[in-house]
């Protein structure tokens, strides 16, 4: 019989419980979920700070945040964009049909 060493043991017993365990397999598998969600915004983090980087360094973009110019230590806020949009003409108001009474049957 060839000799062990630790890992093959401590697989041996991941596999074990995962196999007969249920709640430690919902346990593993919200840890797993848990620590891929945190890993895939650490990297998204670390791409956003390297492209960052790249772009202001090639003078494309700001390098400081997005903001309203100061004009002399007076603070300008940015105009309102304006959209040309096509005006639907006013309707004319149409006049309700005369109503004639029915006279009662005899």
């Amino acid at each position: 019989m060839l000799p062990t060493n630790f890992l093959d043991e401590l697989l041996a017993r991941l596999k074990h419980r995962w196999v007969t365990n249920p709640q430690y397999r919902a346990a593993m598998s919200g840890v797993t979920g848990l620590v891929v969600l945190i890993a895939m915004c650490a990297c998204m983090g670390i791409v956003s700070l390297v492209t960052n980087s790249a772009l202001a360094g090639a003078g494309i973009g700001s390098a400081t945040g997005g903001g309203a110019p100061n004009v002399n230590g007076v603070f300008t806020p940015p105009a309102e964009p304006t959209f040309p949009t096509p005006l639907v003409p006013t309707w004319a108001a149409v006049s309700s049909p005369s109503i004639y009474l029915v006279p009662n049957s005899q």
